[in-house]
């Protein structure tokens, strides 16, 4: 389905329930659903509930535990430069925000296969690692751990290469 078509019919359910929203609200809603529109209705009808002066993407985002962008390029940039004391305050400032691991594996991925500064290989280094953290989880392993070591498996990924 494209996204025209969603769009059509997430303007349609709009229009039948009486519910006033811009099209980059829905676009936003469509990105996040992925494409998949029983997953974009139901956001719909979850943001509905709200009073449509306060429907904006960073609503639509803490709904959904989207990670903010600067939080994923903040702790990658932690990793890659800091020493593991500022890794690790970091980290739990980021769990302290109640951000889930999971989903920082699948917001990282996205970010190192976007970031140019980063060569190919040192991409595929860092998605090796994202896997182990989340087969980790997957074993039940610790959200925290888990992060700790990732981002100090960054780091010394890019501490040996500095050598």
């Amino acid at each position: 389905m494209t996204v025209d078509t969603q769009l059509e019919r997430l303007e349609y359910i709009c229009e039948k329930e009486n519910l006033e929203l811009n099209k980059d609200i829905l676009n936003y809603l469509i990105n996040i659903a992925e494409g998949d529109l029983r997953r974009s209705i139901n956001l719909l009808q979850t943001i509905s509930t709200f009073d449509k002066r306060l429907i904006n993407q960073n609503l639509i985002n803490d709904i959904c535990g989207i990670i903010p962008h600067k939080f994923i390029s903040d702790l990658f940039e932690v990793a890659r430069y800091q020493k593991p004391d500022i890794i690790i305050k970091q980290a739990d400032d980021f769990l302290s925000n109640g951000y889930d691991l999971k989903q920082f594996n699948i917001q990282i991925t996205e970010f190192i296969g976007a970031n140019s500064s980063l060569t190919d290989d040192e991409k595929a280094k860092i998605n090796f690692l994202i896997l182990d953290c989340e087969i980790k989880l997957l074993e039940n392993s610790s959200q925290n751990i888990q992060l700790y070591n990732l981002l100090n498996n960054i780091r010394s990924l890019f501490s040996m290469s500095l050598n």
